[in-house]
């Protein structure tokens, strides 16, 4: 039995090369063999996102908290807006219109938000007392009385 591991590792140390390993991965296509044939085939498309696209980014991607209300979002605006100043290698223009934009759809969503909250307790009400009558009628059936 002892013989078996000590042959065993031997074939194990002359077949698990570098070579083979990698032609075991290109023959499953799961590393590329050349980079530069990967690059070639990638089909890439630069655009920039018009201020109409914004409210369909996903702005979560790459904030790193979330805003809760409209003074935090404006708060990470100014935030966002003071990282970009920092930053000396591009246009600026673009990405303080859409920051500018990002700020606009925060604030509408939040006053949404609030008239929904302020309406959400009225629409409550009116439901249940439809659901109050359904459970006066069928107690009162359940008990032997008449509709």
């Amino acid at each position: 039995m002892f013989e078996f591991f000590i042959i065993f590792h031997v074939a194990y140390l002359k077949t698990m090369t570098k070579l083979t390993i990698n032609a075991g991965f290109r023959g499953a296509r799961l590393v590329p063999f050349d980079p530069e044939a990967v690059i070639m085939k990638l089909d890439v498309r630069l655009w920039t996102p018009k201020i109409t696209e914004l409210p369909f980014v996903d702005i979560d991607s790459w904030i790193s908290w979330k805003t809760w209300n409209i003074t935090k979002a404006l708060l990470l605006s100014v935030l966002v807006k003071n990282r970009i100043l920092q930053h000396q290698k591009s246009s600026l223009t673009p990405i303080f219109q859409t920051i500018a934009a990002m700020g606009k759809v925060m604030e509408t969503i939040a006053h949404e938000i609030t008239l929904l909250t302020a309406e959400l307790p009225t629409l409550r009400k009116v439901n249940e007392s439809p659901r109050k009558r359904y459970w006066a009628i069928k107690t009162r059936i359940r008990h032997g009385g008449v509709l």
